[in-house]
């Protein structure tokens, strides 16, 4: 097993991250984690916010910052279209290295559309090993040039995109079309 999927799993079960979280909601690991496509410490965790309040953000802030001590919070409430949505990142030292945490509070059919692109990109990359390799090798450069995570220029989702529907398997190719796509 990936050393990054072992890490992500003792911030998830054996600091009860996940078992905190689905007190509140059915809360459903994504991005990187899900597909199995990490490659730096960064996890993703959207949670149905159908029973969520303000009130219940606020026992789950403090359990965060209870447990985790984070070096990094933020919370905030997003209000459109009659929906409320909530979102808690940090970053957190207590595996020995910084490790992000995006937890976001939405719809069900949101989470649904998310699932779906996921399992979109999963079928592929399982389907297709060099889509899978193109993808790792071109985060991995990109994250050792300071370039992508922690808010960097590039995000996976450009990634994924390039190299599954653009057919761009290399970092300096992605580097090009992403700055065409981007005039």
């Amino acid at each position: 097993m990936d050393t990054r999927i072992e890490q992500s799993n003792k911030l998830l079960y054996k600091y009860g991250l996940l078992e905190k979280l689905n007190q509140y909601g059915t809360a459903y690991l994504t991005g990187s984690y899900q597909m199995n496509l990490m490659t730096w410490n960064d996890l993703d965790i959207y949670v149905d916010n159908e029973f969520i309040s303000l009130k219940i953000i606020y026992k789950i802030v403090k359990y965060i910052i209870d447990t985790f001590h984070p070096t990094w919070f933020e919370a905030r409430q997003d209000v459109s279209d009659d929906n409320t949505c909530y979102f808690v990142g940090f970053e957190t030292e207590i595996l020995g290295e910084l490790w992000n945490t995006d937890i976001r509070f939405i719809t069900k059919s949101d989470i649904i559309k998310n699932k779906n692109y996921c399992d979109n990109i999963i079928e592929k990359t399982n389907r297709d090993s060099n889509l899978r390799n193109a993808i790792l090798t071109i985060k991995t450069d990109l994250r050792s040039k300071g370039e992508y995570g922690f808010s960097k220029s590039y995000i996976s989702m450009d990634v994924y995109d390039a190299v599954i529907n653009f057919n761009v398997h290399n970092t300096s190719d992605f580097v090009e079309w992403y700055k065409n796509i981007h005039k």
